[in-house]
């Protein structure tokens, strides 16, 4: 029969030991959700309005002669 009391003290050390390296494993992950949510926030500054292109000729279709005057078809040219 085992008798049955106290643990002996290796496995009372063993325990300490799991439990500081689950209190380092909890610490690390803390500080890495803390950088997550940091880096989430670093890009959160005030909104930029966009500018919306505006062309000054009428956009060149694929089956168009191409305007750089070869005679070939804008895709066949400057379309690639």
């Amino acid at each position: 029969m085992t008798p049955i009391g106290p643990q002996p003290n290796v496995d009372r050390a063993q325990l300490m030991v799991s439990t500081s390296t689950d209190e380092l494993e909890e610490a690390f992950m803390r500080r890495k959700r803390r950088e997550l949510e940091q880096a989430r926030m670093a890009g959160a500054g005030e909104a930029q309005q966009v500018q919306q292109v505006v062309r000054s000729q009428e956009k060149v279709g694929r089956n168009d002669p191409c305007p750089c005057g070869s005679g070939k078809k804008y895709k066949k040219c400057h379309g690639a």
